[in-house]
């Protein structure tokens, strides 16, 4: 059962964030996690063409099955940016500019508008993702926390994320 007499913190197991890691409090069998927190890009595939959706989709998993290590998938919330849909009216904008789809841009451009004074009054929440990439270390100091430090750093070089 959830306290609220309890903080937050109390219930995290992260202990600090140092050295671009965050650390996890003393595990039961001694030593401890640090893990590396890459944000990655969110792409919303309902507004992808099937074609576009297919290839990213593919894209994505064969990224994941190439990864031959642990990982985790973290979801987050966050106020919803529509640059994206805003990019893509205005490019169909100007593809739709000639004489047979005129009318079409216009109607398209009153739909961007709207979309950006939705955005501003109601605040709406999309995904924001992030991967977790863990290594375990007996303790904080020394050669065991420099080589996971190392070898996490060497790994988000090597990641190929295509949805970043």
């Amino acid at each position: 059962m959830f306290s609220l007499g309890k903080n937050t913190q109390e219930h995290v197991p992260i202990e600090l964030v140092q050295d671009n890691v965050a650390i996890s409090r003393p595990l039961q069998r001694g030593g401890r996690i640090v893990a590396a927190v890459l944000r990655v890009g969110s792409q919303d595939v309902t507004r992808m063409s099937e074609g576009e959706r297919a290839d990213f989709l593919e894209r994505y998993a064969a990224c994941l099955a190439r990864w031959q290590f642990p990982y985790q998938v973290l979801v987050w919330r966050e106020r919803q940016n529509p640059a994206e849909f805003l990019q893509r009216a205005r490019e169909k904008q100007v593809a739709w500019a000639s004489r047979p789809r005129q009318q079409w841009a216009g109607h398209l451009a009153q739909l961007a508008g709207w979309i950006e004074r939705v955005t501003v009054q109601v605040n709406p929440q999309v995904p924001a993702y992030f991967i977790a990439l863990p290594h375990p270390v007996a303790c904080l100091l020394g050669q065991p926390y420099e080589k996971a430090l190392a070898d996490l750093a060497g790994l988000c070089v090597t990641l190929d994320l295509p949805v970043a």
